[in-house]
């Protein structure tokens, strides 16, 4: 919200009435720090336990994060990639909070802000094989040409883990919601 539209609403809801504005504190929102918002959602992923669900350590593609298995299955994986975020301005992380919350479950989104690829997926389906379905959560950004940096979930789900999988999937919705 920008500050006409702030003081604009102040305006009209005070109307007839007398009020003085205190302009010694600046007028913010709560919760308009996206980055540190982003961040709290993958502390939850990181700090995840699923009851059921082995959680081992791993790496892809020089990215660290989780495998959780179940019966030498592996049925949920997550990996981070953050390098040079502290050169990724707030206004980044608020573009892919608010794409990845207007993408549709069981879809995805790309598009361009800040001269970066943007790239949502939500609950996307990817058939791996006979009757096993890969399920992936996943948030990329990186300028034209550099490393992206990302967080992705994958659930995987077997004709004898699908119950289970499914509930697993519910659980990753709760937790990535901004």
């Amino acid at each position: 919200m920008d500050w006409f539209s702030i003081l604009k609403n102040q305006v009209a809801s005070t109307k007839g009435k007398q009020f003085q504005l205190d302009f010694s504190q600046p007028m913010v929102e709560e919760d308009d720090d996206c980055k540190r918002k982003f961040f709290a959602v993958i502390d939850k992923l990181k700090n995840l336990e699923i009851d059921g669900l082995v959680k081992k350590p791993g790496e892809f593609i020089g990215s660290k994060g989780f495998f959780f298995e179940k019966d030498s299955k592996r049925i949920l994986e997550m990996f981070f990639a953050f390098n040079d975020i502290e050169n990724v301005p707030n206004e980044v992380f608020c573009y892919v909070i608010d794409q990845f919350k207007d993408t549709e479950h069981r879809n995805f989104k790309v598009s361009r802000f800040d001269n970066r690829i943007i790239q949502t997926v939500k609950g996307e389906r990817f058939p791996q094989g006979k009757d096993e379905i890969l399920y992936s959560y996943l948030a990329t950004f990186s300028k034209i040409n550099a490393r992206p940096l990302y967080f992705t979930v994958n659930i995987m789900s077997y004709p004898d883990t699908r119950p289970f999988s499914d509930k697993v999937e519910e659980t990753i919705r709760r937790v990535i919601s901004f």
